[in-house]
């Protein structure tokens, strides 16, 4: 499994959204956040003064997929969230061990269905007892 991080302009959200709704992709996390890159910031200047913007309103998109989906998903995010300029974006890509499913607790290791008690976790356990934690 994959998680795709994209920080996408806050405008392109919708675009992405339906792009990756037309490949198969529904479940996602969108968060606003601020930050910068490349692009440092922008300068305005009026007759008052010169303003600078430090940071940059954005949109990240964080998107667990099949590690076979990888490239339709980055090409789709891609196509709808380029405008050719400076400060289009970011896209991530990052392995994801595990998932936990919080509802029903199922775990899903890389495809495979584990046991609510699997040998890591009672290791942890184990570990945690042994120094004191628990």
């Amino acid at each position: 499994m994959k998680m795709i991080m994209a920080v996408i302009r806050p405008e392109k959200v919708q675009p992405v959204k339906d792009a990756l709704k037309e490949i198969g992709i529904n479940g996602m996390t969108i968060t606003s956040v601020r930050g910068r890159g490349q692009q440092s910031g922008l300068k305005f200047t009026n007759r008052v003064g010169t303003i600078i913007v430090d940071e940059i309103e954005k949109t990240k998109l964080e998107i667990i997929i099949d590690d076979k989906d990888e490239e339709k998903v980055i090409d789709a995010i891609k196509k709808a969230a380029v405008t050719g300029h400076m400060g289009d974006g970011r896209i991530f890509v990052i392995p994801i061990e595990r998932s936990i499913r919080v509802r029903d607790e199922r775990t899903n290791r890389r495809g495979r269905s584990l046991p609510l008690f699997s040998t890591n976790y009672i290791q942890i356990l184990i570990r945690f007892y042994s120094i004191g934690i628990i």
